[in-house]
Order: C-alpha cells, then structure tokens, then sequence
C-alpha cells in the first residue's frame, strides 16, 4: 500500500510541476514575434567607391524588413514587383558596410535571423560579418559574427541564427568582406530579411502631477484638488489552453492533499 501511495504522491506532484512549466514557457514564448517587420533600415558605406545599397525594381534596403525573401530566376522575366533584397557593392571584396534596423521600441530578443536571398541561391550572402544589438544606437553587444563564409560553391538556403537575451532597440549587421560574386563593377552582398524576434518591453508611463489648488484667503475654504476616476479594468483575454493547464495543476495538488490526508488517517488508526 505504501508503494502505492508514494507512486501516487509521485505522479502527481510530477503533474504539478510539469502543468506549471508548461504554462511558463508557453505564456513566454506566445507573444515572440519578428519584431524588425516593417520597420525602417538604413544603409551607409564608410569606405569609398563602395555602394552600401545598389537602389533598383529589385534591389532595396527597405526589403531587408517587409517579410519577403520570394524566389527568383531570371531578371529578364521577372515580376517588377518582387521584392528580392537588400545589395551592396564593393570596389574590393574588403568592405566597411553597415545595416541598422530601428526597432521603434525596446524588446526583450531572443534570436536575430539573416534569412539568404534565393536570389543565385544565397552565394551572395557576404563572406565577413557581425551582428550586434543596441539600446542607443551607438553602443553596440556583439551576438554573433561570421568569417570566410561564402565561395563560388557555397549556397545557403537556411536562415543563419543568433541567439541572444540582450534587451535592445536597435539591430546592426557590419559587413567587411563582400562574397564571392562579382563582375567588373563590384563585389556583391544580398540579404533578403534582417529578423529580430523578441517581446516588447511594456512601456512605463510618466506620472501625472496633481493640479495645485490655488490659494485663497481663507484657508480653510481651500479645495482639494478632485480625484480622477480611477481607469476602468478589463477582463484579460481568456486563453482556453493556459487555462487546462492551471486547472490540470489545481487537480494535482488535490491529489496530493488527498493522500497525504489518507496517510494521517491511516496512522490514527494504528
């Protein structure tokens, strides 16, 4: 009977922790989305003769945030309105080109993404690279960086990820060595989408100063100054998963309490 009871006790407690992990992690991960969407890049070259955005129907430094990274074959017979990609041109595969997206708020990250363009199936994707985080825009943490990475057999097809926990405003990819594709003009570089997944940190607003009463000759007819009515409280939207689990979790210290009652109950017997 003891072994049952301890098996018993066991699962349960079990359940209960497992229900309240599971609910965690879900309540963190359920509002992770690809905070860089739409949102406004810039492109800028320190280094001369090089171009840090090559502006075409193609090519565009707005494309690296609109959510597209389509296929595409052949420039002649292609769709004027396909986003392709971002581009950039270099003299010299050397190169000191830099990508920042401004997130327009502060998040909580959880991976930065490069996604390739299919544009020449990702041979373009620049050989040298960093990506960094910033709160300022100035200041930057490093969370990833590639060297050597593209040559004439090298395609890429997968995004490439960078996991982080940095809480930041802005995104930056440095570029200093363009890939292997070239013609006599320059050296290129192609990333369809820059990805920031991340929560938004919510926004702390400023507290509002009381009005001051202005003053009288009379003191003691002086008025407070009238209380604002407090903001209405709605009801949080009800999540029918979350819910099953808090329950499951209820259920399972009940079972617990359950037994261990029993326990009590049957050593007052003896």
């Amino acid at each position: 009977m003891k072994k049952v009871i301890i098996a018993v006790l066991t699962a349960a407690l079990v359940l209960s922790f497992g229900a309240l992990s599971l609910g965690a992690e879900e309540a963190a991960s359920a509002n992770v989305t690809n905070v860089a969407l739409e949102k406004e890049v810039e492109a800028y070259c320190d280094k001369e003769g090089d171009v840090a955005a090559l502006d075409s129907v193609f090519f565009k430094t707005e494309y690296l945030t609109d959510g597209e990274a389509p296929p595409f074959d052949n420039v002649e017979y292609a769709d004027p309105d396909t986003h392709i990609c971002w581009y950039g041109g270099s003299k010299e595969p050397e190169t000191d080109i830099t990508l920042i997206v401004d997130l327009d708020g502060v998040f909580d990250l959880t991976c930065v993404r490069l996604i390739p363009t299919p544009f020449l199936n990702g041979q373009n994707m620049p050989s040298d690279y960093e990506v960094g985080v910033s709160m300022d825009g100035d200041n930057w943490t490093i969370i990833g960086s590639e060297q050597g990475l593209t040559d004439v057999h090298t395609s890429y097809t997968e995004p490439f990820e960078y996991p982080t926990t940095e809480r930041a405003a802005y995104v930056m990819v440095h570029i200093t060595k363009a890939s292997c594709v070239a013609d006599p003009s320059y050296h290129y570089s192609g990333i369809a989408e820059i990805e920031a997944m991340g929560v938004e940190v919510p926004k702390t607003p400023k507290p509002t100063k009381e009005a001051t009463p202005e003053p009288t000759q009379d003191a003691a007819t002086e008025q407070a100054p009238a209380a604002t009515d407090a903001p209405a409280v709605t009801d949080a939207p009800k999540d029918n998963k979350t819910t099953w689990i808090i329950v499951g979790a209820v259920a399972a210290a009940v079972i617990v309490a359950g037994v261990v009652v029993a326990i009590l109950a049957g050593k007052k017997k003896k």
